[in-house]
């Protein structure tokens, strides 16, 4: 019995076909193409439930082609030799549901493939559109790192930066919380809206709710006047 159509677009053969035999064995039925123009085609003809995207092909870039080829009942692997930071986030915010560095590890692939087909089954209402959050100066390069740890924090930034929530990060001192709140806001919709930096352990306790929600004239000795947030 057939799981489910895998469309794979990689411009190397040799990794087309070695995909192209491990799926098949695992029950999918697959299709390949060489580039985006033939990705582009049997994403019509063969309209697979789930497409494995390079993000770097010899005719277009990947992160171009998901905007192409996403649809509200498929789901895109992107898989790509470059992990770096904003690639990585572009693509999970073009729509990728996963983003796999190269080489390819078949197992994490397969448990990425298996996530996306019960996220696929189980989306049943219409997602509604995502705000983005936070904000400011942000240098882009600053956060670097190629190890699927730091992969998985690339992507949170990518889910976050497009959701409207209240986000906590935390870490040791000098692990670097406060280039990833940078990067989050840099990457939102509010990214031309002022960054602030408040050092909390700056503040006296009893004023520190005062300092980050406002507060109204009257509420407390002192309170000469209504502060906002």
């Amino acid at each position: 019995m057939k799981k489910g159509k895998i469309l794979i677009v990689d411009d190397e053969r040799a990794l087309l076909e070695s995909l192209e035999m491990f799926l098949t064995e695992k029950g999918y039925t697959v299709e390949c193409a060489a580039d985006a123009a033939e990705g582009i085609y049997k994403n019509k003809s063969f309209n697979p439930d789930l497409v494995i995207l390079d993000v770097r092909l010899p005719d277009m870039n990947g992160i171009d082609l998901i905007e192409r080829i996403k649809s509200k009942n498929r789901k895109i692997i992107t898989i790509t030799a470059f992990h770096d930071m904003e690639t990585t986030i572009k693509a999970v915010k073009s729509g990728a549901f996963e983003y796999i560095p190269k080489p390819i590890d078949v197992e994490e692939l397969d448990k990425a493939i298996i996530r996306a087909f019960k996220s696929r089954v189980s989306e049943t209402e219409p997602h509604e559109d995502n705000q983005g959050m936070a904000i400011c100066d942000y240098e882009q390069g600053r956060i670097i790192g190629k190890s699927r740890i730091m992969k998985e924090v690339f992507k949170a930034i990518g889910i976050l930066s497009e959701n409207r929530v209240t986000v906590l990060i935390e870490g040791e001192t000098g692990t670097g919380k406060e280039l990833i709140a940078r990067a989050i806001h840099t990457h939102s919709q509010y990214k031309n809206e002022p960054f602030r930096i408040i050092n909390c352990s700056a503040i006296v306790g009893t004023l520190l709710e005062s300092e980050l929600f406002g507060h109204e004239k009257g509420s407390f000795t002192g309170a000469v006047y209504t502060k906002k947030r």
